[in-house]
């Protein structure tokens, strides 16, 4: 049997065409999107729709023109291809969405094209882990504003693996520090999911600390292992091995230790909305009206997280070039910021992650010092100056003491990196990284 092909183009009314799917599939378009469906055409016989399509769901917006074409094929003829349906609209974005259908006496696979702003998951929910949020870190606030960024497109939920619904509600908390910055109401809209509530077809985002749930994937949740710290080689290959996928936090992690990620798995947070109102460009251009303060004092902080060893060579170094030395830990967070200001310059050691003290030090105009490994080695991540790179901890006297002694100067180094995170990586950012993830999902699945 030779392959036979009809097109026939014509508008009808969004109702009368949702109506008209709506017999042939038993469900509607969303069906048709999203789901396995019957009808049946008649044999030997091509058809095609092209309409104005309104979906007040999401997935297809009112101008957005609709093609069905059919083209036929016997199945078990060996010279013929399966029978395909395309979906598409004309627009140069396009996504290709999976779905089959079944004719009768014949499998059809169902392929959707559509506009960008779209989505493919169709009634699909996703679904953020809560379990961190009443501490005021920066792995639970980067979840946050993953729920936020997600929330403006799409329906979204916290998961607190309590399964009695009363006995969650009473026992998830939201830090107050959370709430002053992002909004009470914003913050507690997504409803909460409990374990056993999850179903296939669901979303499930959960930080790197966490391992795969396998269970949840044997049920059909998709899970995403969102990299905020970069990770061995060995806990990614387990959890891939369980049925879970990697999304990631930074440039560096997406291809670090042998993990590939495309660019739509790379969702990044943002700074503090708050931290960013109070350290504007007049602040820090006030600051830099004044340098003789910060080379003045030769004030230089250390990451908490920073080695014994790297800290007495930082120590023997500040007796040799008259600096003071303070390691930031147990400060508060408002209390951080103004030592920040204060200083000439924050040492960090390896960054595994998207760094959000070194970050905001940057912004309030302190100098950032740190190890030439991990994050700091993508400039997509830091673009800091080589100089501002420590290669080994012999070296590390010689560097402060041409940052110390150069303030001025080294500072118009960071324009960039201030650039990046004053403006650049924000909150509408995030909202565009996590709709390219949600929509690229379409192809995983094909």
């Amino acid at each position: 049997m030779k392959s036979q092909k009809a097109v026939i183009f014509g508008l009808l009314a969004a109702f009368g065409v949702y109506r008209q799917l709506s017999s042939i599939g038993g469900g509607g378009l969303g069906n048709l999107l999203s789901t396995d469906i019957s009808f049946v055409l008649p044999p030997n016989e091509d058809s095609s729709i092209a309409a104005v399509v309104q979906h007040h769901t999401g997935n297809l917006n009112e101008s957005s023109p609709l093609q069905i074409s059919v083209r036929t094929g016997n199945k078990s003829d060996e010279d013929e291809p399966a029978d395909t349906i395309y979906l598409r609209t004309n627009t140069d974005e396009n996504i290709i969405v999976p779905s089959e259908a079944h004719l009768k006496n014949r499998t059809a696979t169902t392929i959707a094209e559509f506009s960008g702003n779209v989505s493919c998951w169709n009634n699909t929910r996703v679904i953020i882990d809560g379990h961190k949020f009443q501490s005021m870190k920066g792995g639970p606030e980067a979840l946050l504003q993953l729920a936020l960024a997600f929330q403006s497109f799409t329906p979204t939920y916290y998961y607190f693996a309590k399964d009695r619904p009363k006995y969650r509600r009473k026992r998830f908390r939201i830090n107050g520090e959370f709430l002053k910055n992002y909004g009470r109401a914003e913050m507690y809209r997504p409803p909460l999911v409990g374990h056993k509530e999850l179903r296939k077809g669901d979303i499930l985002i959960i930080p790197e600390v966490d391992s795969c749930p396998k269970e949840l994937v044997r049920r059909g949740v998709h899970v995403y292992i969102w990299l905020l710290r970069t990770r061995t080689k060995e806990e990614n290959d387990l959890d891939l091995r369980l049925g879970c996928q990697l999304l990631s936090h930074t440039f560096w992690a997406s291809h670090a230790n042998d993990v590939q990620l495309p660019r739509n798995r790379i969702i990044r947070s943002y700074i503090t909305p708050q931290v960013l109102a109070e350290n504007n460009a007049s602040v820090i251009d006030e600051s830099m009206r004044h340098p003789a303060r910060r080379k003045e004092e030769r004030l230089v902080l250390l990451n908490h997280e920073v080695t014994p060893v790297m800290k007495i060579a930082i120590e023997d170094s500040c007796i040799q070039h008259n600096c003071t030395v303070i390691q930031v830990k147990g400060f508060t967070r408002l209390e951080v910021p103004l030592l920040l200001r204060r200083a000439t310059m924050l040492i960090e050691p390896c960054m595994m992650g998207s760094e959000r003290t070194a970050i905001e030090a940057v912004i309030q105009g302190t100098l950032l010092l740190t190890q030439a490994c991990e994050t700091a080695l993508d400039p997509r991540d830091f673009p800091l100056p080589q100089h501002h790179l420590i290669s080994n901890i012999s070296g590390i006297s010689s560097k402060m003491r041409l940052l110390l002694d150069n303030y001025e100067n080294e500072w118009q180094y960071l324009e960039e990196m201030r650039t990046l995170y004053r403006y650049n990586v924000s909150r509408t950012s995030m909202e565009e990284e996590a709709k390219n993830f949600f929509h690229s999902g379409c192809w995983e699945y094909l």
